[in-house]
């Protein structure tokens, strides 16, 4: 190490400290209330799922239309007035990372839909996924990809943001 010039480990510290300091900003937001979710053609996000099941009963649950809450743009249904009510107390701790769109693409900058019975729970956040083969590379390459998909996601929501008010 002593061979090193000084130069090259102090920028090595910098790099490191900015690409830490970016994830942990990046991994640190949370979703806005103008966040763009995925939902279908009828504003029901996440093809009407309860987000609370996933976390309680881990494993997707068809919400009823009755216990329906607004947010973020979309219609979220729940299986019981219980979930729907957690779910209105602290949306953002239910709510599926990327708006609910593939976590894999979002790396790969851009969107993709995304299967609500195709998920994963990793450092208690809620991921959908495109198909088996996305969730075994998400899953697989994990801390990285998150990286990735927390630095792009600001954009790809601006530009889904822009498409969806020019279509308004």
């Amino acid at each position: 190490m002593d061979k090193l010039p000084k130069y090259l480990l102090f920028l090595s510290a910098f790099t490191v400290a900015i690409l830490g300091g970016l994830a942990f900003y990046y991994t640190s937001q949370s979703y806005f209330a103008d966040s763009l979710i995925y939902d279908d053609d009828n504003g029901i996000a996440i093809h009407g799922y309860d987000p609370v099941a996933y976390f309680t009963e881990e494993k997707a649950v068809y919400g009823d239309p009755l216990y329906e809450v607004s947010w973020a743009g979309s219609r979220w249904r729940f299986a019981s007035p219980e979930n729907r009510d957690l779910f209105a107390d602290d949306p953002n701790k239910f709510a599926p990372q990327y708006g609910g769109y593939e976590p894999v693409m979002i790396v790969k900058g851009y969107s993709s839909p995304t299967d609500p019975l195709i998920w994963s729970m990793r450092d208690g956040l809620l991921y959908l996924h495109h198909n088996e083969q996305t969730k075994a590379y998400w899953l697989e390459n994990f801390r990285d990809n998150r990286i990735q998909a927390d630095a792009s996601w600001p954009r790809i929501r601006s530009q889904l943001q822009y498409i969806q008010s020019q279509s308004e």
